[in-house]
């Protein structure tokens, strides 16, 4: 089986220079997640439950991949960013 090396992109170093970009950034991610998992647990009463599943799947994985890829760069270049709950863990 050949691997693709494209499929799993290295992580970011996100050059913002701007303390309140990166702020802002950290705000859409959150505010986004807090929207789309909102709209999931609103959807999923509605939905067959053979479609749950691969819905959780698919909302799981755009979450994941937005802290991968946006909000752990940030947070690592600005740990001030860092909520407090997640300070012990990273």
């Amino acid at each position: 089986m050949q691997t693709n090396a494209s499929a799993t992109p290295a992580p970011l170093v996100l050059p913002l220079q701007s303390d309140a970009q990166a702020k802002r950034l950290v705000d859409l991610c959150n505010r986004f997640h807090a929207e789309l998992f909102d709209w999931l647990d609103r959807t999923l009463p509605d939905e067959p439950t053979e479609h749950a599943v691969p819905l959780k799947r698919a909302v799981s994985n755009v979450a994941f991949a937005m802290a991968e890829r946006l909000l752990y760069p940030t947070y690592l270049e600005r740990p001030t960013l860092i909520p407090p709950q997640l300070r012990d863990e990273v």
